[in-house]
């Protein structure tokens, strides 16, 4: 048994009369989204970003609430967290977490922003001291100081994420994970043609100009990506290796943040979505997520100038997972086992906590995600209703599931019990209208039109 089993908490331990699962029962419930999942492609619901503002309007914020984070920064917090958390591969390694503040000024020494932080596996000790240490660096950050904290900040999360950025970059030094081990995709940089070949298509002829600036800013980004792919030389140290990785870094930060780039995927988005079409978006979604690593500690230094006083002493919590649980019904046949999303251990946590009366903690608006939500996970935070579900990308995943426990209060299992209602009601309605979808990237970082429209 690895060590994230060991401490892993027990997913079942309500009695058949105090379960979660009554009407409907579980297998009821994975009945029905399988269905779903079946007419769907398992892809239920379109890729969506959802705003704020509209949220609101329907769940008002408590009078009480009175932070000094904006929603839209609690939001970025939680989700840039949780992006750096996820430091490893696969479908594990999908982190999500919770930012709350004080609800009333904190004693001298205690802690004035609490983080709360959730895998599906364990966080383990060398990703719980990666995070600690960005915000050691926060805890003193001035104005004057910035500069050189966005570059120890930006050293320590490209130094911490090499493996990932390999894994991103689809290079060649990437060791696989035996999960992937017989899939084979070409380099990152050598997609770039494709990009280069469809600018052809997107800009008229009196845009020459315009379409020459975006085929040499493509092209220097590919020569950088496969300049990257040569070995280092035989004297080369760690600090030179680091180097070229936070240069590599911070040229697809700069390329994701020129008005061109925008402008190209605008155009990009205004033509037919044939199969090439498609695979550019994936090739630019891709050097977002590079791009963040860059992108990351330039808000984070921001954050501390906005609100000096809340990063002055950062906890973070950092959550136990659940245990796999037996699977009876499941839309691929290699499915065995149930899981608990980092989304819905963290909403767990935070109303098991309010019935325990923690109120010297402000409630988390939000969840964060190293990834857009799953399906299941945005209608279950949509029907829970006390936070804000971002965005989704819409994809099911029947293995999900709630932790079923025997402490649960009276209240919150009447609560859980009508949120499973309707959910069922939703995937009901969704088999009815339901539409095949190809299956969607699940992370996304959104920066070139974010970025680029500051500029334009």
């Amino acid at each position: 048994m690895s060590p994230c089993q060991q401490h892993a908490l027990p997913t079942r331990t309500a009695s058949p009369e105090s379960s979660i699962w009554t009407n409907p029962t579980e297998n009821t419930f994975r009945e029905r989204v399988v269905e779903l999942e079946k007419l769907t492609n398992a892809v239920p619901l379109d890729s969506q970003i959802f705003d704020w503002s509209e949220w609101t309007a329907n769940h008002p914020p408590s009078s009480q609430h009175n932070s000094r984070l904006s929603p839209g920064e609690e939001q970025r917090l939680a989700d840039d967290i949780s992006y750096l958390a996820a430091a490893g591969e696969g479908a594990q390694s999908v982190a999500a977490a919770t930012v709350q503040e004080p609800s009333s000024s904190p004693m001298a020494g205690a802690p004035t922003l609490r983080i709360t932080i959730a895998s599906v596996d364990a966080i383990d000790s060398a990703s719980q001291s990666f995070l600690r240490s960005l915000f050691d660096a926060l805890s003193d950050l001035t104005l004057a100081t910035r500069d050189d904290v966005v570059d120890l900040l930006f050293a320590q999360v490209a130094r911490y994420h090499r493996q990932r950025l390999l894994n991103r970059l689809r290079s060649s030094r990437w060791t696989k994970p035996a999960y992937l081990s017989r899939t084979h995709k070409k380099p990152l940089h050598a997609d770039f043609s494709n990009l280069i070949h469809r600018a052809e298509f997107l800009y008229a002829r009196n845009e020459r100009r315009q379409r020459s600036e975006v085929e040499a800013n493509l092209s220097s980004l590919a020569s950088v990506l496969r300049s990257f792919e040569d070995p280092p030389p035989d004297d080369d140290d760690t600090g030179r290796e680091d180097a070229r990785r936070c240069a590599l870094i911070r040229a697809c930060y700069d390329f994701c943040t020129l008005p061109s780039t925008a402008d190209y995927l605008r155009r990009l988005r205004g033509v037919r979505a044939t199969a090439q079409v498609q695979a550019c978006f994936k090739t630019l979604q891709q050097t977002e997520k590079i791009a963040a690593y860059y992108r990351i500690p330039l808000t984070l230094a921001d954050l501390p100038l906005s609100h000096p006083s809340l990063f002055k002493n950062v906890e973070l919590v950092f959550l136990p997972p659940y245990q796999a649980g037996p699977v009876e019904v499941a839309y691929q046949p290699w499915a065995a086992s149930t899981h608990v999303h980092a989304e819905v251990n963290l909403a767990v946590h935070h109303d098991m906590a309010r019935t325990l009366g923690a109120g010297s903690w402000l409630a988390p608006r939000c969840v964060g995600a190293s990834k857009y939500l799953c399906y299941l996970c945005y209608l279950f935070l949509r029907r829970h209703g006390a936070y804000f579900p971002s965005k989704t990308h819409g994809a099911c995943y029947d293995q999900w599931t709630i932790p079923d426990l025997a402490d649960y209060p009276d209240d919150l299992l009447r609560r859980y019990r009508e949120v499973v209602k309707g959910m069922v009601r939703d995937v009901s309605d969704a088999a009815a209208n339901a539409t095949r979808r190809i299956e969607p990237m699940t992370s996304r970082e959104n920066l070139i039109l974010v970025a680029g429209s500051f500029d334009v």
